[in-house]
Formats: C-alpha cells, sequence, structure tokens
C-alpha cells in the first residue's frame, strides 16, 4: 500500500527540499504512476536522480516516484492551500 504521506516526508527530510507534495497520476498500463513535486530552498541546487536516490533510502522500491518535477513555487488554490488538482494534471 502507497501512503503518499510517507513520500512527501521522505522528500522534505531532504536538507534542501522547502515543499514536497506525492500524487498518484491514473494510468492506462499500470494502476497509478507516482510523481512527486517539489520546491527547493533558496539557492539549492536538485535533481530528479539525486532526489529519487534519498528517496530510496527511507522507503520501499515501489513507493519511490516515477518522476519528480522541480517546480519555483507550488500552485495555490484560492484559500492558500497546495492545488493539487493542478499538479495531477501535468503530463508525465
Amino acid at each position: 500500500r502507497v501512503e503518499l504521506g510517507e513520500i512527501e516526508t521522505a522528500l522534505l527530510k531532504h536538507a534542501q527540499v522547502a515543499e514536497a507534495v506525492a500524487l498518484a497520476i491514473p494510468d492506462e498500463e499500470v494502476t497509478n504512476l507516482l510523481k512527486a513535486v517539489v520546491v527547493a530552498k533558496p539557492g539549492a541546487t536538485l535533481d530528479e536522480a539525486s532526489l529519487k536516490q534519498h528517496c530510496a533510502l527511507s522507503l520501499p522500491r515501489y513507493m519511490v516516484p516515477e518522476w519528480i518535477e522541480l517546480r519555483d513555487a507550488m500552485p495555490r488554490t484560492s484559500s492558500g492551500k497546495v492545488d493539487r488538482r493542478a499538479l495531477a494534471v501535468t503530463k508525465l
């Protein structure tokens, strides 16, 4: 069983990660693909490979996101919460 909160927690333990959101994206070939969206702390330099490696240290292999998107900021709803719907529509 995949817990998206555990993936987010693992990513947030990285010293250079400011924000992280994990999403299950429906896929025709498999049930869902795991996607993470990460915002780095100011001045940090992150890449997808190092973040996947970081996740693999504390998560089972099936919980490591297939794709990690790096962004400057998270999209927000009018109430200031992360707009997960906006993140989910991004194609892999």
